[in-house]
């Protein structure tokens, strides 16, 4: 009996989210603290003290589109939102360097025109592939040379 009330401590633990990918990183100090970066469907904010405003560009655009469009997807094939047309109110975003980009969205909903817009807030995570080390035979062409 006492085995089974030692055992009620851990299955009231929450798993990490997602289940199956690395927990996220924690700072030790408050030096390490990632910070979230702040990003509309144009911009992105606080990128740099000099420009605190910066047009999102190239893979920065692409990635937020990319993302964006996921949740729109997502969103669409909930049976009451098939006939509205989501969009971004605000996005944040950070890289966990354990876990790969985190984004929190926060997407507009609006049923019909008559009916007010309704917020939702989507997490989301990309994480990093699996790097494999790939031997280079640079030893065997020094030798060649």
């Amino acid at each position: 009996m006492s085995s089974f009330l030692n055992l009620q401590g851990v299955v009231e633990k929450k798993a990490s989210w997602p289940t199956g990918y690395q927990r996220a990183f924690k700072p030790r100090t408050r030096f390490e603290v990632i910070q979230w970066q702040y990003f509309t469907e144009n911009y992105t904010y606080g990128y740099d003290e000099n420009e605190p405003k910066v047009k999102l560009m190239g893979d920065y655009k692409r990635d937020i589109d990319e993302i964006t469009e996921t949740v729109r997807k997502m969103i669409r094939r909930e049976s009451d939102y098939k006939d509205t047309v989501p969009r971004l109110v605000n996005g944040y975003r950070r890289l966990d360097p354990w876990r790969g980009s985190e984004y929190i969205l926060d997407i507009g909903l609006e049923k019909n025109a008559a009916s007010d817009e309704q917020l939702r807030r989507v997490h989301l995570l990309r994480p990093l592939t699996r790097v494999e080390s790939v031997q280079v035979g640079i030893y065997i062409a020094a030798k060649r040379a």
